[in-house]
């Protein structure tokens, strides 16, 4: 709401332009507020689930397969979320998550889009990232988390850690919808290694056995040789 009124008057009519006024900038504040709670998560001033899914993804990546760059995207899991809650309280589990959110957003890169995926999870859409430095991006976020422990009202502090999946386009995937499961498989293969990890991609393919197995190869015979070097069983 951009409308103000000015009006010379000092007078009755000039007091309710200058309600109307004071009521138009109270309505444009709330509707700016309204707009950033529509995208932004309540806890952490990130951006929602919402909003990254609102965000044209796959126009993303038409971007980069038009201009032959990279995309990287990020799933991140607070490994021991569950743990702060139940030992600690569901105020300490926010404080995680709050700490997991500033150390993310202090190591990605000026541009990357940053938001929380739900829950414990956080994603980062790193544009123009090849594989080198999407790893390179969650190896900080990983050692940044690790390295700081949380402090609670109480004193105590807490140690956190989290498991990082990235998938690249074009390698894990040509879609929004195919590197998302790349991504999830990837962040599957982090916390089955023992969390506190990153993994990146698909797993490869390894062989299995033959479907058949080439016969087994039998020694000849060895033949026995007479004084006169004939063979001793042939006349």
């Amino acid at each position: 709401m951009t409308q103000r009124v000015s009006l010379p008057y000092r007078d009755e009519i000039g007091s309710l332009g200058d309600s109307f006024n004071a009521t138009a900038d109270r309505l444009e504040t709330n509707l700016i507020e309204l707009e950033e709670l529509a995208v932004l998560d309540e806890l952490t001033g990130l951006f929602n689930q919402r909003e990254f899914a609102r965000r044209p993804n796959d126009e993303e990546i038409q971007r980069a397969h038009r201009y032959e760059r990279p995309l990287s995207l990020l799933i991140l899991d607070l490994d021991n979320l569950k743990a702060i809650n139940d030992e600690h309280g569901h105020l300490a589990g926010d404080q995680a998550l709050n700490d997991l959110a500033r150390s993310v957003d202090g190591q990605v890169r000026p541009g990357d889009f940053v938001a929380r995926y739900g829950g414990d999870e956080f994603v980062v859409m790193a544009t123009e990232a090849d594989v080198v430095e999407a790893v390179t991006i969650a190896e900080r976020i990983r050692r940044s988390v690790a390295g700081s422990p949380i402090r609670l009202d109480s004193g105590e502090y807490v140690n956190m850690s989290v498991s990082i999946g990235i998938a690249t386009f074009p390698e894990d995937a040509g879609t929004a919808g195919n590197l998302m499961l790349a991504d999830d498989t990837a962040l599957y293969r982090a916390k089955a290694a023992g969390r506190d990890q990153v993994r990146q991609g698909l797993p490869p393919l390894v062989p299995g056995p033959p479907r058949h197995p080439p016969p087994p190869i039998r020694p000849r015979p060895e033949r026995s040789c007479s004084p006169g070097g004939r063979s001793g069983t042939f006349g």
